[in-house]
């Protein structure tokens, strides 16, 4: 049966005071904004909004496209411009809450969480990536696009991030650039990860949370089929989790089952191992 006239129907009414609670998705390299789209399709079963873009010059339609160094600003900027978009849309009648939201990113898309979550850039860094093509995907940026690093490019709506299996790219924000976001981050990990050891020890200022999936592969966190853990698993797993961490940042859930997720006192699978900084 076609589901006709859906772009048309009304929403059900907020399930909480403030309003919709509101998620942004930041897709991997070369992926599209539904690659995780069980993560959307969770929340929004619990009452959220839940919002995925597609990022400007990054998708698979661009696979054989010239690189583009430039993806690396369009990403948080294109956070900004959807949360602007909810804000604006008449469907949801103003009942948004976009000035605290959780975004949530995967693979590439973990570098976009930690941008528009306010980590600086280390500019030096930046300069030599740009001069030599190395780490931009091997494409030279000219000087307008280097200093679009050089302008803010977080956005102070997202108070919260969920990066997924990737780790903080140091050449972008240097040694300590991360100490310098505005709130707590949840990090999933598959079990082979590299660097995400070094990256927990390294992030003692911040509220983060790093929670890993035994078997789990890199598209237990987008696409699926990853043949050493059950799709279905590790996506259930995943929004639960991601649920209960958004829960605690957005909504002020300070309930035991809550907490106890994120302590790690309590599992939802063997599995699953919490980490707590």
């Amino acid at each position: 049966m076609p589901l006709q006239g859906i772009a048309e129907a009304a929403p059900e009414s907020p399930a909480y005071a403030q309003g919709y609670p509101v998620h942004v998705h930041s897709h991997g390299d070369l992926d599209v904004g539904t690659a995780s789209g069980f993560l959307s399709r969770y929340l929004s079963s619990h009452g959220w909004v839940s919002v995925a873009m597609d990022h400007t010059g990054n998708t698979l339609l661009d696979l054989t496209a010239d690189p583009q160094s430039a993806n690396f600003f369009h990403r948080p900027l294109d956070v900004r411009a959807a949360l602007d978009a909810v804000e604006q849309t008449e469907i949801l009648g103003g009942q948004a809450d976009t000035q605290a939201v959780v975004l949530s990113g995967h693979s590439r898309g973990a570098y976009t969480t930690w941008s528009s979550l306010g980590a600086a850039y280390d500019m030096d860094s930046v300069r030599e990536m740009c001069a030599s093509g190395d780490g931009v995907d091997g494409d030279v940026c000219p000087p307008e696009e280097v200093a679009m690093f050089e302008t803010d490019l977080s956005d102070e709506r997202v108070v919260a991030t969920i990066p997924m299996d990737g780790t903080i790219r140091r050449q972008w924000f240097g040694d300590s650039g991360e100490s310098s976001v505005r709130g707590p981050v949840l990090y999933f990990s598959s079990a082979d990860s590299g660097g995400s050891q070094d990256q927990f020890e390294s992030l003692a200022p911040i509220d983060f949370t790093w929670v890993t999936l035994e078997g789990a592969c890199h598209q237990s966190f987008a696409n699926g089929g990853c043949t050493s853990l059950d799709t279905e698993e590790g996506f259930r797993l995943v929004g639960a989790y991601s649920l209960a961490f958004s829960r605690r940042v957005i909504l002020d859930d300070t309930g035991s089952e809550v907490a106890d997720l994120l302590i790690g006192s309590v599992t939802l699978s063997d599995i699953v191992s919490v980490h707590r900084r």
